[in-house]
């Protein structure tokens, strides 16, 4: 039993048994694994794997896949690898998209492996937080390894400890929200080939609510002004 359990698993992770520790085998997965290597081997879109690992990415990643859902052209993968998971109305939405969907096979991050159609993204890989950023870490390191593409996307403010974790992320690419924090990181020696500058996603959330009722401010006959910013 134990042989036959092992040539499963080694079957199932493809020989990256490093993933292991992330979905164990089951029924459920090994259908999904054959089921999305036949799906994607025919399939040349773009592949974006969010990778959650905490509150943090929850947060981060809703605007971004909130935007996938309307857009064909990406192909988007959501991994659990922690307690941590969004909402029912939120799987619900996910669950009844053509175009994303959260994965029970780890298949996917395998295919990202030396791909140019694949992003897998993440925000808690910070070797310098490794006690708090443990998973997110250990999984980019080898995705990484293995020729993987790699994004760590911004999800705190401009606090000197966040500029220092991401100058330590094991992500390749960095993804930051304004100016101030790309400034700080090329100071830093970071190849700014590597260092995008996009704003932040949680804003899409904000100008996308209704509009807001300006009577309770009793402002009746004035503009309401928002002023976001992105450091």
């Amino acid at each position: 039993m134990k042989q036959l359990k092992n040539k499963i698993k080694k079957i199932f992770y493809d020989g990256h048994l490093e993933l292991s520790k992330y979905y164990v085998v089951n029924f459920k997965a090994i259908f999904s694994y054959y089921f999305s290597k036949f799906i994607i081997d025919k399939n040349d879109k773009i592949y974006l794997n969010f990778l959650v690992t905490s509150k943090a990415e929850l947060r981060m990643f809703r605007p971004i896949i909130v935007s996938v859902l309307k857009n064909n052209s990406f192909r988007s993968h959501v991994f659990y690898l922690s307690n941590h998971q969004y909402d029912k109305e939120m799987n619900s939405k996910i669950h009844e998209s053509d175009n994303v969907s959260i994965s029970n096979s780890i298949y996917p991050i395998i295919k990202s492996f030396n791909s140019k159609n694949y992003l897998n993204i993440i925000c808690l890989d910070h070797a310098s937080f490794y006690k708090q950023h443990s998973v997110g870490v250990d999984i980019m390191k080898y995705i990484r390894k293995q020729g993987g593409k790699t994004v760590c996307v911004q999800h705190g403010g401009t606090q000197e400890d966040n500029i220092d974790g991401h100058k330590t992320s094991e992500s390749l690419n960095q993804i930051v929200f304004g100016k101030y924090v790309y400034n700080k990181l090329i100071a830093e020696d970071i190849d700014d080939q590597y260092v995008f500058l996009t704003g932040n996603p949680l804003h899409d959330l904000t100008v996308n609510k209704q509009k807001i009722n300006i009577d309770r401010f009793n402002a009746k006959n004035k503009k309401v002004i928002t002023l976001i910013t992105c450091l």
